[in-house]
């Protein structure tokens, strides 16, 4: 009777802990959402249309740009691409490819590379490709937003 009753009490306290163990994000369906938003994004920068950009950031977003400062807050991120405009740089092909997404939580990562070209006013036109990371938050309305990221060109600066 004593040995059921152990059974029966490690059956009962095993299932409680498993039952409040948090879900696992669907990493697959976050992966789905994060391509779309690539797709989108790529439309956006070739069209300079900076709203449709910033409302992929989440509030307090951080942008690490490349060979440029660190980026705080969704305001600074704007005056950094309306600077890259004034300067002349207009987007005339963009495409991002995702190469990993995970998750934990309400936090999901990627990794991929993107392949650009632009026009650079009175310095004429250029490509380049590289790679980044983005860190991505989920909202309170369960969409995906960026909190965090960072890129970097795999073209080698000159050295002189």
């Amino acid at each position: 009777m004593n040995r059921t009753m152990v059974v029966v009490a490690c059956t009962v306290i095993a299932a409680v802990l498993f039952s409040c163990a948090p879900p696992q994000p669907d990493v697959a369906a976050i992966r789905a959402s994060i391509e779309d938003y690539n797709e989108v994004l790529a439309e956006a920068m070739m069209k300079n249309d900076t709203e449709t950009i910033m409302s992929y950031y989440a509030e307090g977003a951080i942008s690490m740009p490349s060979n440029g400062p660190l980026l705080r807050g969704k305001e600074e991120i704007k005056k950094y691409s309306d600077r890259m405009h004034e300067m002349g740089m207009k987007i005339t092909a963009a495409k991002f490819i995702t190469v990993e997404v995970n998750a934990a939580g309400d936090l999901a990562y990627e990794i991929g590379t993107y392949e650009m070209s632009f026009e650079m006013g009175k310095m004429g036109s250029g490509d380049d490709n590289g790679k980044y990371m983005s860190v991505w938050k989920k909202q309170a309305d369960g969409s995906w937003k960026v909190y965090a990221e960072i890129w970097n060109s795999n073209k080698e600066m000159p050295m002189q």
